[in-house]
């Protein structure tokens, strides 16, 4: 058990590579559901029960994960929907953005990072920033807004990405709003094996679903020093932002 604490370091590319090769075997996902409507108050749902049971974000992303390919393929009773979503999260199954995330997030604050021009007096801090923002990000990947206008425009839905480019979209949407630069270190592009263009739409849409959010900040620690409020991005697409790297 003592070596349990050095896997990340022992055997990380091996896990890494296993978590690819889980992802590959996803249930595809069509949008069937007749009950679609109902999903964002059950996505809330296992949000509230995973937070009062103290499970981690994995279990959380899992359990909708769960329940997105139960529903796409069978017709719930709505009296049974909220049985169902209890269901899923007490069911294990395969890898979800979380666990893509949580494993990027440990190289997510590279040696060669600065902030407005500057080395990181205290890395620590910077990572506790870039945990809680990419964090936010993670929530909302779990919502899928069809009733939008944005996405009835595009046609997009975080449903239909691989679980660990949409990851790897929210781990550089934190760094980007805790104006860690660059903004994809080389070494974050060979780990998770996506360039930072290839996540531009993904993170232009995080951004666009953030913005309309309302929120005043999200990246800031308190006293850390090291955050960023991330209505300083609203109105700024991102593919412009990424011209400044």
């Amino acid at each position: 058990m003592a070596r349990g604490s050095t896997w990340m370091t022992d055997y990380a590319e091996d896990v890494l590579a296993w978590m690819h090769t889980k992802e590959l075997q996803h249930m595809a996902y069509n949008g069937n559901s007749p009950q679609l409507a109902m999903r964002g108050a059950l996505v809330e749902f296992l949000r509230i029960v995973s937070e009062r049971l103290k499970l981690s974000v994995a279990t959380t992303h899992l359990s909708v994960y769960l329940l997105d390919r139960f529903m796409d393929a069978h017709h719930i009773s709505d009296n049974q929907l909220r049985l169902t979503a209890l269901t899923a999260i007490l069911l294990a199954g395969t890898v979800t953005v979380a666990h893509f995330a949580e494993f990027y997030l440990m190289r997510g604050v590279t040696a060669g990072d600065t902030m407005e021009g500057a080395s990181l007096a205290e890395p620590a801090l910077a990572r506790q920033s870039l945990w809680k923002a990419t964090a936010h990000f993670l929530d909302i990947s779990l919502q899928v807004h069809q009733q939008s206008c944005f996405f009835m425009e595009h046609d997009q839905v975080f449903l239909q990405w691989r679980c660990s480019q949409v990851a790897a979209a929210c781990v550089a949407c934190g760094r980007l709003c805790c104006h860690l630069l660059p903004t994809w270190p080389v070494s974050l592009q060979a780990t998770t094996g996506y360039h930072l263009q290839s996540l531009s739409q993904l993170m232009d849409l995080l951004f666009r679903l953030y913005e309309s959010e309302d929120k005043a900040s999200v990246c800031s620690t308190p006293d850390s020093g090291y955050g960023s409020r991330c209505s300083s991005v609203q109105g700024s697409p991102v593919s412009h932002r990424l011209g400044e790297v």
